[in-house]
């Protein structure tokens, strides 16, 4: 047996292995817990991923992976720190973007740069091929990690259990953040040719899960992690070595073996302590409904009568069904009384209400027919005083009319004697004017006896009177009419709206 552990040791390349698997388990696995209290297992797998291009970049200049993936990994932390505390886009967002481009990039610089890298070793790893200053460079990076955590361990133990209440107390949050980030970016990096990119979660957050099945406190969770993390590693690291076995994926299946025995055991003891508990409180759990199919497997010497088991839920779901029954008669009658109540009441309330509606109703109409009658008698008296006052009107209006031919009637008889008087005073003027006239006119060529069969001497008075006759005829009936036309006399044309009957 100490020769098959021995044995590896006899090749230099194994020695510097397993020392580097030794600080890679230490490492990882003593960061594990504090990654899934903080639930960061996706954040370590995105770091892994994010650190390609800067590898292949430095392959490309020269370098190892453990000399430019170190200072890589710490600027690939704040990066991703500051992107997560400063986007709002999610943290969960925020590392599968930088988790996917990143990893994008690194295979697209490979591929423009020419890089020989070994893609297979890089993503499992590849452990055998590590050389001494990869090795200085692991136990260095595994010493500086164990001594930050030892040092900030109760400021990491409350940031990672109370972040806000860390900050109320005065601790620089935003420190512990990125010193944690740094811390498991170194750890990642240095892992990488242990157990490669895709594996190196594995060895982070098994070793961890399995510590939690088997552990109570948080501290001693971290001891045991350790120790899982570290006989994993080496593990894995002989199994490949004598089975001819990649290092890297072993390694993890013999991680994931221990987690899966340490819940197996743990789902042992718990199942034993169910068991001894429901020994003890046998009365208690005999008769429930998921004991009674495997009573005999959980107690074998106890006896179960199936018979007493169904017979106690039974009389108490009678018991209660009698219970329920009873109340719900109880709550049917005493909502009929009260139904019955508020039915009488709002009965009552409904027969006033059509009482006062028809006694209501009765008395608007009785007010209305009144109201009618009034609005009747209002007109036929407003009919009878229109009528009488159309009736003084034109009684007005015709005693206006008499009036007014009345007037000139009365006005026409100085007229006519004005006329006689005329007719008397100015004739014999207009006959003595005329045949002075006569006399003193120069003598006609044609005697007047020639027109008139008469004596020469009284030819011009009859002349005269002839002439003056027909001037007072023509001149008067003029004088008439212009006085006529100066004093106008009402029309005696009846109105079309006279009523003959008006008194």
């Amino acid at each position: 047996m100490i020769e098959i552990l021995i044995e590896p040791f006899k090749y230099e390349f194994m020695t510097r292995s397993i020392i580097t698997a030794i600080a890679s388990g230490v490492m990882l696995s003593l960061l594990g817990p504090f990654a899934i209290n903080r639930n960061m297992g996706f954040m370590a797998d995105a770091m892994a991923h994010a650190t390609l291009p800067i590898i292949a970049v430095g392959v490309f200049l020269g370098f190892s992976i453990s000399e430019l993936g170190v200072p890589a990994s710490i600027l690939i932390a704040i990066f991703l720190g500051y992107i997560i505390k400063n986007s709002n886009i999610g943290e969960d967002t925020a590392i599968g973007i930088i988790f996917s481009s990143f990893f994008a990039l690194g295979f697209v610089l490979i591929s423009l740069l020419n890089v020989t890298i070994n893609l297979e070793d890089l993503l499992f790893g590849q452990i055998l091929a590590v050389s001494s200053f990869d090795v200085l460079i692991v136990v260095g990076m595994c010493f500086v990690v164990v001594l930050l955590i030892t040092i900030f361990f109760k400021q990491l133990l409350f940031f990672s259990f109370d972040p806000i209440g860390a900050e109320v107390r005065g601790l620089n949050t935003n420190f512990l953040n990125y010193l944690f980030l740094v811390v498991l970016s170194v750890a990642i990096v240095a892992s990488l040719q242990t157990v490669g990119i895709i594996l190196v979660l594995s060895m982070l957050l098994i070793p961890a899960a399995a510590s939690k099945q088997v552990t109570n406190t948080f501290l001693t969770s971290i001891f045991v992690s350790v120790l899982f993390g570290v006989v994993s590693s080496v593990s894995g690291l002989y199994l490949s070595y004598f089975f001819n076995l990649p290092s890297g994926p072993t390694m993890s299946l013999v991680a994931t073996s221990i987690f899966v025995i340490c819940f197996i055991v743990t789902f042992y003891f718990a199942i034993k302590a169910w068991q001894d508990n429901v020994i003890r409180n046998w009365d208690e759990y005999k008769c429930k409904a998921y004991m009674i199919p495997i009573a005999s497997f959980v107690n074998p010497h106890a006896k179960t009568d199936l018979q007493e088991c169904i017979a106690e839920p039974i009389e108490g779901l009678l018991k209660n069904a009698q219970q329920f029954v009873g109340k719900q008669f109880e709550d049917v009658n005493y909502r009929t009384q009260v139904n019955t109540s508020m039915f009488n009441k709002y009965s009552n309330i409904a027969k006033n209400a059509i009482n006062f509606t028809e006694s209501t109703v009765k008395d608007a109409m009785a007010r209305m027919g009144n109201l009618g009658n009034v609005i009747l008698f209002f007109f036929i008296k407003f009919r009878d005083i229109v009528n009488r006052f159309i009736g003084i009107f034109f009684a007005g209006y015709y005693s206006l009319i008499a009036v007014a031919y009345s007037l000139g009637s009365f006005l026409w008889i100085p007229l006519i004697t004005l006329r006689v008087m005329l007719y008397a005073f100015l004739l014999p003027m207009v006959t003595i004017a005329t045949a002075t006239l006569w006399w003193n006119w120069p003598t006609p060529a044609i005697p007047a006896s020639t027109f008139i069969p008469l004596p020469v001497p009284f030819a011009p008075w009859v002349f005269a009177a002839i002439t003056g006759w027909i001037t007072l005829a023509v001149f008067i009936p003029l004088v008439e009419i212009g006085i006529a036309m100066l004093t106008p006399f009402p029309s005696l044309n009846l109105p079309r709206n006279y009523d003959k009957n008006i008194k």
